[in-house]
């Protein structure tokens, strides 16, 4: 995957681009954010490592996103 297909495709599950590193010699990661900022905390940060393989990165966003909604969860449960 290219990095617009990676932006994309966190945008879809509710992620925005926060910091990009791809570049950078030695880094290579993007880190994405939930676009709710009320659910955003660090151990909830979606990091791409361009190095890894494209499925063991979608894996890390699908337990990140499922927490993510989780959150939202218990979040919208004591509202009430």
């Amino acid at each position: 995957m290219n990095k617009d297909e990676i932006i994309q495709e966190a945008k879809i599950r509710g992620f925005k681009l926060d910091y990009d590193q791809s570049k950078v010699k030695g880094k290579k990661w993007i880190r994405f954010i939930s676009q709710n900022e009320s659910l955003d905390e660090q151990d909830l940060r979606w990091i791409w490592y361009m190095e890894d393989d494209w499925q063991d990165n979608i894996e890390r966003g699908n337990d990140i996103e499922a927490r993510l909604k989780k959150k939202k969860e218990v979040q919208d449960f004591l509202k009430y």
